[in-house]
């Protein structure tokens, strides 16, 4: 199966950041398309009819569609022959990253999504009511408290999924590290994040496919 995929998505979207990555790292030819997430196109009736549970990324492939990242990832891997670092088709490697996608949700995006969701991205960008400081506090502590998990995930091979060489695992976490950029969060005290960090937003296209959301913090 060939021909060009579409990703409806935003430029501030983790998820979409990541699938846009792994797409030009898997050379996998791709449309974007954006929604504007800012007057909740994602529910509007003809989006709904590509994906009802709105939420994006999501593609449309020839007469196919389908949301959720990680499973989009998987999809594009098996349609287009991926079998590169990214996403090899070693069973066993694929596994490893397999594996971190699933818990990916809970382990990750919970707690950074989770306190920024509230801390900026709805009162600064849907005007929404401020965290307060009682609220906060828990949040914040979940957050500050993964980059310690992260440090342990990348302690043996210096990568999220304990592969050889960095992986879309690595880019899927880089995208949620990233958003940090909205808070101004300094990794200066979690050396091995920051060193892993800046190796991931090193590589090309995971920096072009971040562009979008350094302007948008620059423009906030």
């Amino acid at each position: 199966m060939s021909g060009t995929v579409q990703i409806h998505g935003h430029p501030i979207s983790q998820p979409t950041r990541s699938l846009i990555s792994f797409c030009d790292l898997s050379l996998i030819p791709y449309a974007f398309l954006e929604v504007d997430i800012k007057n909740f196109g994602f529910l509007s009736p003809d989006f709904t009819k590509l994906n009802p549970f709105q939420t994006i990324p999501t593609i449309v492939h020839e007469d196919y569609t389908l949301w959720e990242s990680g499973a989009i990832v998987t999809y594009l891997a098996e349609t287009f022959d991926v079998d590169n670092q990214w996403y090899p088709k070693d069973l066993k490697t694929r596994a490893r990253i397999n594996s971190y996608l699933h818990w990916h949700h809970e382990g990750t995006r919970l707690p950074l999504h989770g306190y920024i969701r509230p801390k900026f991205t709805l009162p600064k960008y849907y005007a929404g009511p401020e965290l307060s400081a009682d609220a906060e506090v828990p949040l914040r502590i979940r957050f500050e408290g993964f980059f310690e998990t992260l440090k342990w995930m990348i302690r043996d091979t210096g990568f999220v999924a304990r592969t050889q060489e960095p992986s879309v695992a690595d880019i899927f976490v880089y995208s949620e590290v990233a958003q940090s950029w909205f808070i101004n969060y300094d990794l200066g005290e979690f050396k091995e994040v920051k060193e892993w960090f800046d190796l991931i937003g090193s590589i090309k296209e995971v920096s072009q496919a971040h562009e979008g959301l350094a302007k948008a913090v620059n423009d906030f």
